[in-house]
């Protein structure tokens, strides 16, 4: 695998983004926290935060908590069985 220095460090820069949002959300849902990630779409959520255009913006994230009695859209869940299957040398069992 080729990969300039740059390149490892941006992806050790995500992998540590990645680990410090996964340790607050757990926090927050200890704490009876909700949150959620949202992953920024085009130059807008650069101009609205106002910065540069050379800044990178991997995610927001978002902390609050619930509304009790407001309106939830009921979510589908796939059974596990839909999702997840065991192969053997390409037969499933």
């Amino acid at each position: 695998m080729c990969s300039d220095s740059r390149e490892i460090a941006l992806e050790d820069g995500l992998l540590c983004v990645a680990m410090a949002v996964m340790n607050s959300l757990l926090e927050a849902e200890a704490r009876g926290i909700s949150s959620c990630i949202l992953t920024p779409r085009g130059k807008d959520s650069l101009k609205i935060l106002r910065l540069q255009k050379e800044d990178k913006l991997v995610l927001f994230v978002g902390f609050g908590y619930e509304e009790k009695d407001a309106f939830q859209v009921k979510r589908y869940r796939a059974p596990l069985n839909e999702l997840v299957s065991y192969e053997w040398y390409g037969r499933k069992q």
